[in-house]
């Protein structure tokens, strides 16, 4: 479907079409991830202008690649390694433990917290 749309329309239309395509399809498995893609999208506009600016010298057409690269990779990085260590060290306490965070169990938007600190539930 995504490639059918993309061929069938105009040349000029094309980087919007991957663009939003790409806000849904990210979005729709973790919504938030839409805010930090329109960041870095305007992020990578900004860089863009820079590294075309007219009058621009070498040394500063390189200087925005390197600190495009860098703030990608950043970005990459965090995110990547920060999502795994969080999913590693917040195993799902055992029965009759509660999570410190009321209300965390269970919801996808929580594992965003690096550590989840177990209590024995003294309730049952």
């Amino acid at each position: 479907m995504f490639l059918l749309v993309y061929f069938n329309l105009p040349y000029r239309w094309r980087n919007l079409w991957i663009t939003v395509a790409s806000y849904v399809f990210y979005g729709w498995w973790q919504p938030w991830f839409v805010c930090l893609m329109m960041f870095t999208t305007v992020m990578d506009f900004i860089w863009g202008l820079v590294i075309t600016r007219p009058g621009a010298t070498r040394a500063q057409r390189k200087a925005a690649v390197v600190a495009c690269v860098v703030t990608n990779l950043g970005f990459l990085g965090f995110f990547k390694y920060y999502m795994f260590a969080a999913d590693t060290l917040n195993p799902a306490p055992g029965p009759g433990w509660r999570r410190a965070v009321p209300g965390a169990a269970g919801r996808a938007a929580d594992r965003h917290l690096l550590l989840h600190v177990p209590f024995p539930d003294l309730h049952h």
